[in-house]
C-alpha cells in the first residue's frame, strides 16, 4: 500500500459489541476504534463453525487491516451493505456482511455523537503594548 502507513495495535482500545440476528443465527460484532477511526472489527458467528466462520473472521481481518492503515470506514459501509445470502432472505440483514455494514453505519453516528466536533476558536488579539514612557 503505497503511501499509507500503518498504526501498530495500541494495548487498549474501547469499542462496542453488538449481537445482530441473521437467517444464518446470532452474529456478534465488535468494532474497535482508535483516534476517531474504526481501527479493528471482529465477527463472531454465534454457534457456526466452518465456512461461515472463517468467512466472517476474514472480513474482521480485512476490515481491521484498512482500519490500521487510516483508511475511511464510511466507504466500507457503502461496500458492505446490500450484498445478499439465500439464508437471509426473509428476516432483517440480508447477510452477515449486510448486517456489517448496517452495524458499522450506526457504531460511525453512535461515535460523531459521542466526540462533538470542537467549534475553532479565534485566535486571541494582541493586547496593546503599554507605552513606556
Amino acid at each position: 500500500m503505497t503511501g499509507l502507513v500503518k498504526t501498530e495495535r495500541p494495548e487498549l482500545l474501547c469499542g462496542r459489541t453488538w449481537c445482530v440476528a441473521t437467517g444464518c443465527g446470532k452474529v456478534y460484532i465488535t468494532i474497535n476504534w482508535y483516534e476517531g477511526r474504526v481501527f479493528e472489527v471482529f465477527l463472531t458467528a454465534g454457534k457456526a463453525g466452518g465456512c461461515m466462520s472463517s468467512t466472517t473472521e476474514t472480513i474482521g481481518k480485512l476490515i481491521s487491516r484498512e482500519g490500521a492503515y487510516g483508511l475511511p470506514a464510511e466507504e466500507l459501509v457503502k461496500s458492505l451493505k446490500g450484498i445478499s445470502c439465500k439464508e437471509n432472505m426473509l428476516m432483517g440483514p440480508k447477510s452477515c456482511t449486510d448486517a456489517l455494514g448496517i452495524v458499522l453505519e450506526k457504531d460511525i453516528a453512535l461515535e460523531a455523537e459521542a466526540q462533538p466536533e470542537l467549534p475553532e476558536l479565534a485566535e486571541p488579539e494582541e493586547a496593546d503594548e503599554p507605552d513606556r514612557d
